[in-house]
């Protein structure tokens, strides 16, 4: 399916067990599986600039201009890798899969910012916020999975159980030296990385129904989970007004998740099936810690109590459906159409300070999936892929507190498109799949706002822009 752009449920493959459990006990005999993938995201260009305008409605206030940026650039590099085998059990046919899943990504911004004073000439104010900053994360996920598929009558039951250890880890390191204060900045590294340190246990369970409705067929399975034995540390250092402070914070982390999957299949002439594709997930994760905050200056040191808490909810929703036309019985064309929808939001407390929004991000996609097979001989099968997505993005930052309060919503487009290419070589006693993709995005938002003061007018544009270019490949072995 790799090589043909993942094109689930809009063409029947193999690998379809992984979301619908039950389809294992299609085969027979033992078999075994490997597989193998590496993606390469190279980010240009991560961009945060604003520009804020302050124009005086009385005496004494000077027009003033202050424009700020953090331009970022770096990489993301994510492995996929699972190793198993399924055989008959009983009635129906198990499996038993090992998997490993990681992510390193490493990345870099340089900031800048200075203000302009009009007197009534323009004059550059020495202050400001210069400094590099660097974003690190690191997550890692090993997974075992047990499958279990069985016919009934002119139905097929299927059930899964997967229990999961992972870590995750997000941090950003800054040597910023700042002259202003904003509760919303271009230079704040939260909105790049919210930092944590979590490992933790999780328990998935899939249930699955799958048989025959009308001329058609039917797939529905439901997975649900929750995190267990959760651990969270949080540490930090600055240095700010010539006091260094530091702080270790530790707590737990919780969370669940939960994920329907629905799909259909009629035929509508020969060798053309249409195909209709309906899936929600919902996840839910918070990580909280307490601890002391130790500041040091000059002949001063003191503690204090302090704690934090991080949100994050993500809400998926995808819908569609198309056609799968098979030429004969290996070649085939399809095409689908995809409404998905994506809101996330992440949250993020300490003290008195609240980043409930941090940001909500909310985006309505349509997604084009066309992709194609051909056998050209008895030992060779090649196909391809193209997807192509617009989506139209909102997203909302707001920070609170108990002297400041200041809302930013932005809105733009997020859009790219992707190619796939891969194949099977059959031998003898066992079959390779190797396939290569590239791919391109686009993310770019932009706001406005406006504020009134008894002796000033605060005009604010906040720009963002994020370019993508991704890369994988990979092979897939079965025996």
């Amino acid at each position: 399916m790799a090589g043909m752009g993942d094109p689930f449920g809009l063409v029947e493959d193999k690998s379809d067990f992984f979301i619908h459990p039950s389809k294992i006990a299609i085969g027979s005999g033992i078999k075994y599986y490997s597989h193998y993938q590496f993606t390469y995201v190279d980010v240009p260009d991560w961009d945060f600039t604003s520009e804020l305008l302050s124009l005086p409605t009385g005496f004494f206030i000077n027009p003033r201009v202050l424009r700020s940026s953090n331009r970022i650039s770096g990489h993301k590099a994510d492995h996929d890798a699972l190793l198993g085998t399924s055989w008959p059990q009983g009635k129906g046919r198990a499996g038993l899969f090992l998997r490993y899943s990681g992510t390193r990504g490493d990345f870099r911004g340089k900031m800048n910012s200075f203000s302009v004073i009009f007197l009534p000439d323009p004059v550059l104010f020495p202050g400001g916020t210069s400094g590099l900053n660097r974003y690190h994360e690191e997550l890692d996920s090993f997974s075992l999975s047990l499958f279990y598929g069985l016919p009934v009558d002119n139905l097929r039951l299927g059930g899964a159980i997967e229990l999961a250890h992972r870590t995750e880890e997000k941090k950003n390191l800054s040597d910023v030296t700042s002259f202003f204060f904003r509760s919303i900045d271009t230079n704040d590294p939260s909105l790049v990385m919210i930092p944590f340190d979590s490992r933790f246990w999780e328990a998935l369970f899939k249930g699955t129904l799958e048989g025959p409705l009308g001329e058609g067929k039917l797939a529905l399975t439901l997975k649900g989970g929750f995190i267990f034995n959760g651990d969270n540390d949080l540490r930090s250092t600055d240095i700010f007004g010539g006091t260094f402070r530091s702080s270790h914070l530790k707590g737990d982390v919780k969370g669940w998740k939960a994920r329907g999957d629905l799909w259909l299949r009629f035929p509508f002439l020969k060798n053309l099936d249409l195909p209709f594709v309906l899936a929600m997930e919902y996840e839910r994760k918070s990580r909280d810690g307490k601890g002391l905050e130790r500041s040091q200056a000059p002949f001063v040191v003191n503690e204090d109590f302090l704690s934090y808490e991080n949100k994050e909810t993500i809400f998926h929703l995808t819908a569609g459906g198309g056609i799968d036309k098979k030429f004969n019985e290996e070649d085939r064309f399809a095409a689908g159409i995809y409404y998905k929808f994506i809101r996330t939001n992440q949250s993020f407390s300490q003290g008195f300070s609240n980043n409930t929004n941090f940001p909500y991000y909310k985006e309505h996609q349509a997604f084009l999936c066309l992709t194609g097979e051909k056998k050209l001989s008895p030992g060779i099968t090649v196909r391809a892929g193209v997807n192509i997505f617009y989506g139209w993005v909102s997203e909302e930052l707001r920070f609170k507190s108990p002297v400041v309060q200041e809302d930013r919503a932005l809105d733009g487009h997020h859009w790219g498109m992707a190619t796939s290419l891969g194949s099977t070589i059959k031998f003898l006693s066992f079959s390779l799949e190797p396939f290569l993709g590239f791919g391109y995005r686009k993310l770019q938002l932009s706001g406005n706002r406006v504020d009134s003061f008894p002796q000033m007018i605060q005009v604010e544009r906040f720009d963002e822009l994020k370019r993508e270019w991704v890369t994988n490949a990979g092979i897939s072995i079965t025996f």
